[in-house]
């Protein structure tokens, strides 16, 4: 049994290559919960917390929650997205970090403390796609 991880950089927020909720009207990230206030900032701050254990680890925060995903089973296998070569070798180099199991306690902390907030995607979205709803996961509309 395997477990493909989708979207294992929240759609780039934890690459950090979204700093904003504003997008694009085109962006599907415009329509996504999780991307408009207050969730955005909530989000944001989670993203702040990563970046500071990914310095302290010596490696990106991209590289931090790959590894992170890596560590936790091993059929788990992450697909992060990119259109970018420098963001891919970025990736790649996650499978040569070293991490000890307490920068993993950190992540586990951070996120069981804050969980994102927002749903995933809009209701309406939701009706379109085949996707499991978390328990405590509420749709927007």
């Amino acid at each position: 049994m395997d477990f493909v991880a989708f979207s294992p950089l929240a759609r780039g927020l934890f690459a950090g290559v979204v700093n904003s909720p504003n997008f694009a009207q085109a962006d599907l990230r415009a329509s996504m919960p999780r991307f408009r206030e207050p969730n955005f900032s909530h989000n944001l701050a989670l993203f702040g917390q990563l970046q500071t254990i990914a310095q302290q680890a010596g490696c990106t925060p991209a590289q931090l929650c790959l590894a992170w995903l890596l560590s936790r089973r091993p059929f788990i296998v992450p697909i992060p997205g990119t259109t970018n070569t420098a963001h891919l070798e970025e990736y790649l180099a996650t499978l040569s970090l070293d991490l000890p199991d307490a920068v993993f306690a950190m992540i586990d902390y951070v996120f069981t403390s804050r969980a994102a907030a927002g749903a995933r995607y809009s209701r309406a979205a939701q009706a379109q796609i085949d996707t499991k709803i978390w328990l405590d996961e509420e749709l927007d509309t």
